[in-house]
């Protein structure tokens, strides 16, 4: 078990709501490490790289009246957190405050979307089994997993795009030169097992598969797509891990392959023009 304690220090249910909602949950996990099978939240990776929208105002509410539903339901019956939210994800739980929690629920997660402008997105609150636990324990009431992995998506662009106007207003110093997008920073080396699906940010083309030898995975995307692309595009693309990219990467570019762009947390990649055209 973890001694570790996250302390977030915030003002306003209106930012309780966003940190409850299914669309900060699936950030979390898809930039967080893991304890075991278990979520390991981290500031870092998780909170400080969520792009949270301009106006959060009006999740004030809902974010009350979430906590009160909850509170009243764990003192009922005299329950802790994760016997409670055990029972919020069984299907089989009818009971009257589990179901106005579960309602609160969608309302924060729609107020969100619409925070974002997100008024096309569906989605598709239910009780779906979720790729990223266990087997034996994977029924969640959530979103779907289509509007799991636009909602990511959607993130990922607003993150880089919010990256790129700090660049552009000369928040990053040396790095302001360069044209350079942010993307969150990488999980930390985890085993195949515990991967999470792959998911194509870029849209242009399909996601390249994991293959055992990691320089040809990171060859193969960089040399199917146009332009310069940053570390966590290809880590998340080819599912491969943080050690396996050190290696590969020098290699790489040492081996002239792939061209760099920028230093440290600003570095982009492509396949160099002999590579496109021998694809």
């Amino acid at each position: 078990m973890s001694s570790n304690v996250d302390v977030i220090a915030l003002q306003g249910y209106e930012n309780f709501s966003v940190l409850q909602s299914s669309i900060h949950d699936a950030w979390a996990r898809r930039w967080s490490s893991r304890l075991e099978t278990r979520l390991k939240y981290s500031n870092g990776n998780a909170f400080e790289t969520f792009p949270f929208p301009h106006d959060i105002s009006f999740l004030m509410d809902i974010g009350v009246s979430y906590l009160s539903i909850r509170d009243e339901l764990m003192r009922l019956n005299g329950e802790g957190l994760t016997k409670t939210y055990n029972r919020f994800h069984d299907p089989r739980e009818k009971f009257s405050l589990i179901e106005c929690l579960r309602l609160a629920h969608r309302e924060i997660d729609r107020a969100l979307a619409d925070a974002y402008g997100w008024v096309d997105l569906d989605l598709g609150h239910d009780f779906h089994e979720v790729s990223y636990l266990p087997e034996n324990d994977r029924v969640r009431f959530t979103i779907s997993e289509p509007a799991r992995i636009e909602a990511l998506r959607r993130l990922s662009e607003l993150n880089r795009q919010r990256y790129e106007e700090e660049v552009a207003a000369g928040l990053h110093g040396s790095t302001a030169s360069r044209s350079t997008a942010r993307a969150p920073r990488e999980r930390r080396a985890a085993s195949a097992d515990a991967a999470q699906p792959t998911f194509n940010f870029d849209g242009d083309a399909p996601a390249t598969k994991h293959t055992a030898d990691p320089a040809a995975a990171i060859l193969s995307f960089l040399a199917s797509r146009i332009g310069w692309h940053a570390k966590a595009d290809v880590l998340a693309a080819t599912s491969i891990t943080d050690g396996q990219w050190n290696a590969a990467i020098t290699d790489l570019v040492a081996g002239g392959k792939v061209e760099r762009q920028g230093e440290r947390r600003g570095a982009r990649y492509r396949a160099t023009a002999a590579v496109g055209a021998a694809q």
